[in-house]
């Protein structure tokens, strides 16, 4: 794989910190960087795969999320779960936990990625339950950081849920399981 190569660009447009208590972080944040955050939200997500955990069957996940209206970057907080095998275990402590990157052509890169030895620790699952409009790096394969590439394609669909106008359960990501 050659230095920048790979489908279409590449942008960040945030750093996601995972916190124990969503409400308690909030006014912190906003105190220490001079932010506001939208209103939390919760997350359903009909589909989704963390093979580095072994799930490798498509099941459903629930998150608590919020993110700064300034930017970018843009600064996410999201809450730590209790279940142990999922890539927000709170056994994993708060603090940095990725960094989101738009990218162009997303499942292509990640294919080009794994090729390259760059392993998937999660991903959503579309509707199809074959393409993943958002997926994670495992963070040991990129000197210990861990990062989230969007497909960006959701760029419109994000900048519409960060002013209030569109709901996370609208997004074409959280699609309805198929019939």
């Amino acid at each position: 794989m050659s230095a920048g190569g790979g489908p279409g660009p590449r942008e960040v447009f945030h750093v996601c910190f995972a916190v124990r208590d969503l409400d308690a972080a909030i006014p912190r944040f906003e105190e220490v960087l001079g932010v506001r955050f939208r209103e939390v939200d919760e997350l359903h997500i009909a589909h989704v795969e963390q093979p580095y955990h072994d799930r490798t069957e498509p099941y459903a996940i629930d998150r608590r999320i919020t993110c700064s209206l300034e930017g970018p970057p843009h600064v996410e907080l999201v809450e730590l779960v209790a279940e142990e095998r999922d890539f927000l275990s709170a056994s994993q402590g708060e603090g940095p936990h990725h960094i989101g990157v738009w990218a162009e052509e997303n499942e292509s890169w990640r294919r080009q990625l794994a090729a390259g030895g760059v392993r998937t620790e999660m991903r959503s699952l579309a509707a199809d339950l074959e393409t993943s409009p958002y997926w994670y790096t495992v963070p040991e394969d990129l000197c210990g950081s861990r990062l989230e590439f969007l497909d960006a394609s959701l760029r419109g669909e994000f900048a519409e849920w960060l002013t209030g106008s569109r709901e996370l359960d609208t997004w074409s990501h959280t699609e309805a399981e198929p019939s």
